[in-house]
């Protein structure tokens, strides 16, 4: 089966006797920009109206039922699919530069649309237009499962990977205490930049499951008797959190 996109229509084809024929179709709100497909499942990115879950039924009656869809007023870039173990993401880009991680949650055996729930967002600071996905090994402080990395409009590049609960603890205090124990250019907040910066707001939970990780990287450029502060205030050792960046940072340039 092959997906396409044509305008605000989903249509799925088939071959059949060395031609395309139609299966199924589905009409969305504005204008499709992406399409990305794990299994049976698709998801698409509206122009404006940020994405959509669906699902294609290849049994006998085929067709194209909407499972779930963010309410948000997105301009979406780029879409990708971000798995952790047995758990699915949709990691969005957006115009203004923010990188948001939305969840489904199945709303039971009758056919019905759910709301996908924000599970982390991020401001990149710069719009990112495509996704690659690399297979992780699990160390002391990656989960095993995918990074994400991704391209943006000035020429630089990112990566978002999963973490294990243990690490990701640790690196959290560390990051948190940063924001109020160095200088920073300017004198500018490094948390307030991150915050993500809706083009129009909508009733959204806030989540903060996403550590920036340049902020962090800088406790290693610290000297001594700063990073001897910071740690004494949060109760672990240098021995500890250096091994869990290396083994962040080595997970990824191995990629």
């Amino acid at each position: 089966f092959i997906a396409v996109a044509q305008g605000m229509k989903v249509v799925i084809y088939h071959f059949e006797d060395v031609k395309l024929k139609e299966n199924a179709f589905l009409q969305t709100q504005t204008y499709i920009v992406s399409l990305e497909n794990f299994k049976n499942y698709i998801i698409v990115a509206d122009i404006q109206k940020s994405i959509y879950l669906l699902l294609f039924c290849s049994d006998n009656n085929k067709k194209l039922l909407p499972l779930g869809k963010d309410v948000s007023h997105v301009s979406t870039s780029a879409i990708a699919t971000f798995l952790n173990r047995d758990n699915v993401s949709f990691a969005i880009s957006d115009e203004e530069h923010n990188l948001s991680f939305l969840v489904y949650f199945d709303s039971g055996p009758i056919p019905k649309i759910s709301r996908l729930a924000v599970k982390a967002e991020f401001n990149a600071g710069t719009k990112i237009t495509k996704f690659l996905k690399f297979a992780t090994h699990q160390n002391l402080a990656c989960a095993n499962g995918i990074s994400l990395f991704f391209g943006t409009v000035d020429g630089s590049i990112g990566v978002v990977t999963p973490l294990a609960e243990t690490s990701y603890s640790k690196l959290s205090i560390l990051y948190y205490r940063m924001l109020v124990s160095i200088a920073h250019e300017l004198g500018l907040n490094p948390k307030a930049y991150r915050i993500y910066q809706p083009r129009i707001k909508v009733p959204r939970k806030s989540s903060k499951t996403i550590i920036d990780g340049e902020l962090i990287s800088k406790f290693i450029n610290l000297s001594e008797i700063e990073q001897n502060t910071i740690l004494k205030r949060i109760g672990m050792n240098t021995t500890d959190i250096l091994n869990y960046l290396t083994f962040v940072y080595r997970t990824n340039h191995a990629i």
